[in-house]
């Protein structure tokens, strides 16, 4: 049983995701979520070290992390005229657990 535990723990874990979410976004103080679960948030503060903001959020942050089935429903609450795709990031082991990065084009004031 022990031998099929890292297997099984990579398969299961965000880690490795948001590694790979944090390889691009970097070190940055606060990430705005939208449409995430509740495992995704834990693992963004957890294994990311970002504080997750929602949009209403009085923060400024400078990166927006959307669950990929949430998408569609990001215009009626953001101007996405301000923000632009910069990465989508799957699990390894779950094609459909994607997430969308998006970058914010004009300065965080």
């Amino acid at each position: 049983m022990t031998l099929w535990l890292p297997a099984l723990d990579y398969a299961r874990s965000l880690a490795p995701q948001m590694r790979e979410v944090h390889r691009i976004v970097g070190p940055a103080p606060c990430v705005y979520a939208f449409g995430m679960s509740t495992p995704q948030l834990a693992a963004a503060r957890f294994h990311g070290g970002w504080m997750t903001q929602p949009l209403d959020s009085p923060e400024r942050c400078s990166w927006l992390l959307v669950d990929v089935n949430a998408q569609k429903d990001l215009p009626a609450v953001l101007d996405t005229s301000q923000w632009v795709l910069t990465d989508r990031v799957s699990r390894p082991t779950e094609a459909s657990d994607t997430l969308l990065i998006f970058k914010r084009t004009a300065p965080a004031r």
